[in-house]
């Protein structure tokens, strides 16, 4: 059972300093307090006895958060050349704790000497600064440039303190905290070339980012670099007759470890699921090619969408459970955890069909075959992947009338 509130609250105001120029300043806050209770029944079943075990949890999660933004505008004379620039400033702070009991019987119901407490104070802060400026700037109604900066800092701390049978484990706690640096700049060129019904966009981004977390009382530091990291993007778009479209999409893209998969905390509250997250992760590059065709048929407008995909990734962040003897113990547990592979590969085709059969019956058939592949981890020898895959949807859109519409739709997914 679970009971609790939270709430969300924003305010601000724009003031026009001219028919050109506005600033923008406004705050916001947001809270919550969840109490729960939890109560499991364990079956221990093993080739020598079976045990159970009642297990009662109760626990409360609380959170805090506040911040504030500045933002500039300037329209200049002509029409769509802007320049925007933001200050972003939030803090959090939260609090999670839990109050576990557990007593265990053997078969027959009776108790055994087999019971204890577990205490766990959890909690941590986050502080986040954003600042950004963009410069929009259409050299006529068939050309534009686009650019842009950014810069984000984040600090980030946070503790789990386990207390079993009333004795405080300090081998089996941890806090951590880390700063993390994303300073980046952007420029976009897209133009349209009517006479050809041809478009395309082409982009860069720069960044340089950088990661330092450490935990508290216990030695060692982590850290990772990328002075300089290139993302470049095209766009590329034809539209032929008979209602046909062609495009051809390339991207570079980066996934950073999120804050859940870096804390090296060990949760303990579940003995079942013991998970914690690796410091040591570094982020993920993916490199995508995409070329679709669409053709648009009949008076109905129908559609018909086929697309060829492929996708390279360095340093997957992938999840992995590994057995590890814990801290001051003989005992070995399956932990889950999260590591990078060295690569990762996807390629696939995607069919897409729309059809109106009536006035009151609109079909869209979904479907996806796809290989994935992905590649070993350097510490751990023996780890690889690979599978074909598939995924089929559709959805009927029945119009009864009066307003009333029926759905009856479908999926089917294969193992990935």
């Amino acid at each position: 059972t679970s009971d609790g509130t939270f709430a969300f609250g924003r305010a601000g105001f724009d003031f026009f300093i001219s028919n050109r120029n506005t600033l923008s300043i406004s705050s916001n806050f947001g809270g919550g307090n969840f109490d729960f209770s939890d109560q499991n029944t364990i079956r221990y079943d093993t080739l020598a006895v079976i045990t159970n075990e009642i297990r009662n949890t109760k626990g409360i999660n609380r959170f805090r958060s506040l911040g504030g933004q500045i933002g500039y505008k300037h329209n200049f004379p002509k029409p769509g050349k802007e320049l925007t620039a933001d200050i972003n400033y939030n803090r959090s702070k939260s609090e999670n704790d839990q109050d576990i009991f557990f007593v265990q019987f053997d078969e027959t119901g009776v108790p055994l000497n087999k019971s204890g407490s577990q205490l766990v104070d959890a909690g941590g802060q986050n502080k986040l600064l954003v600042g950004q400026v963009d410069y929009v700037n259409p050299i006529n109604e068939n050309m534009k440039w686009e650019t842009g900066a950014r810069s984000q800092v984040r600090w980030f701390e946070s503790f789990q303190l386990n207390t079993f049978n009333n004795v405080f484990l300090p081998r089996l706690s941890n806090e951590f905290e880390y700063v993390d640096y994303v300073h980046a700049a952007y420029v976009n060129y897209s133009q349209k070339i009517k006479k050809a019904n041809f478009n395309y966009q082409l982009g860069l981004r720069v960044e340089s980012s950088s990661y330092d977390g450490v935990q508290i009382g216990k030695p060692g530091r982590f850290k990772n670099e990328f002075p300089l990291a290139l993302f470049p993007s095209a766009f590329i778009s034809k539209t032929f007759k008979g209602k046909q479209d062609l495009q051809l999409n390339y991207t570079r893209r980066v996934n950073r470890p999120s804050f859940f998969q870096l804390l090296p905390n060990t949760d303990f509250s579940d003995p079942f699921n013991l998970q914690t997250g690796n410091p040591n992760l570094v982020p993920e590059f993916t490199n995508s090619l995409e070329l679709s065709y669409q053709k648009t048929y009949g008076p109905k407008n129908n559609t018909f969408l086929l697309t060829l995909f492929g996708k390279q990734t360095e340093n997957l962040i992938a999840r992995y459970i590994r057995p590890e003897k814990l801290a001051g113990t003989d005992s070995i547990r399956q932990i889950s955890t999260f590591v990078n592979a060295t690569t990762a590969y996807a390629a696939g085709l995607e069919i897409v069909f729309r059809n109106t059969i009536a006035k009151w019956w609109e079909i869209n058939y979904n479907a996806n075959f796809y290989y994935s592949k992905i590649n070993g981890v350097d510490s751990i020898p023996g780890l690889e992947n690979e599978r074909n895959s598939f995924f089929l949807k559709f959805n009927n859109t029945f119009r009864i009338g009066k307003g009333w519409t029926a759905q009856l739709s479908g999926d089917y997914n294969s193992r990935s």
